[in-house]
Parts: structure tokens; C-alpha cells; sequence
């Protein structure tokens, strides 16, 4: 079982984000395969930025990155930390 991760401040060119949607199994509950799951995308609030970061991204930004990227900061997969070259896009 993962330990709950308490992160305030991420490192490096580092965002911390809060996720805000993902995707979800098929309706049958099966799980997709994953070059289905590669395609997917999420969307998560920044909460944190590293230090190194010189970007277009800011705090409270809305952004979009694929699934399959960055690292849980616990079991409920509600925040994640992600390079920013990661993200995909920005919501205007």
C-alpha cells in the first residue's frame, strides 16, 4: 500500500498538479489496453511549481497531459507530479 504523500513543493522543472478528470475503464469495468490507454488524456489544476521552471505554466493554470505520465502522490491518484514536459496544453 503507497504512504500519502504530503508535497508542497515540487523540484527541478516539476509541477505538482491536482486532478481534475481522467479517464475511466470501459463501461463493462474492463480495463484498456495500453495503447487504448496511452491515448488518453487528463486534465489537472497546477498547485506547485519547481524552482527551475521557465514556462508558459502557472499556478491555478488548467492543463492537459496523457495518462500514462508522471506519479501519483497517493492511492486516490487525486494529485500528481509531472515534468513539464509533459503537459500537453493549456486551457485558456
Amino acid at each position: 500500500s503507497m504512504k500519502t504523500l504530503n508535497v508542497k513543493k515540487v523540484l527541478g522543472d516539476r509541477v505538482l498538479v491536482d486532478v481534475l478528470s481522467k479517464p475511466v475503464k470501459s463501461d463493462g469495468g474492463i480495463l484498456l489496453t495500453a495503447g487504448v490507454e496511452m491515448t488518453q488524456l487528463c486534465r489537472g489544476r497546477v498547485v506547485a511549481l519547481g524552482q527551475k521552471l521557465s514556462s508558459p505554466v502557472s499556478l491555478d493554470d488548467i492543463v492537459v497531459f496523457e495518462a500514462m505520465y508522471g506519479k501519483e502522490t497517493d492511492e486516490s491518484e487525486k494529485q500528481r507530479i509531472l515534468s513539464v514536459g509533459c503537459i500537453l496544453a493549456k486551457e485558456l
